[in-house]
């Protein structure tokens, strides 16, 4: 019979870890997650940066854009009329 079709090989348990690999593995997981935390810590920050660069940048266009606005509205003010001539006398000039 071949080792392939042994079915006691198949139902063999796997052999368990000596502790030297469960600690290095530890270790490993460890310096995974802080590396990721790292990482995390990095997206937000740059994240928090460029919605910051965002808001300040469409805070600038409306402000510009309100003084525009402010600019082209018409004039308000008094006036006095200083002179009343007939429209037909105007013409005549």
């Amino acid at each position: 019979m071949n080792e392939r079709d042994d079915p006691r090989l198949l139902m063999s348990p796997r052999p368990r870890a000596s502790w030297l690999q469960r600690a290095l593995l530890a270790v490993l997981g460890a310096a995974l997650a802080v590396t990721a935390f790292f990482f995390l810590v990095f997206a937000l920050i740059a994240g928090a940066i460029l919605a910051l660069g965002i808001g300040i940048r469409f805070w600038w266009v409306l402000r510009r854009l309100r003084q525009q606005a402010r600019a082209s509205a018409p004039l308000e003010g008094e006036y006095t009329v200083v002179e009343r001539a007939d429209t037909g006398q105007r013409l005549e000039r």
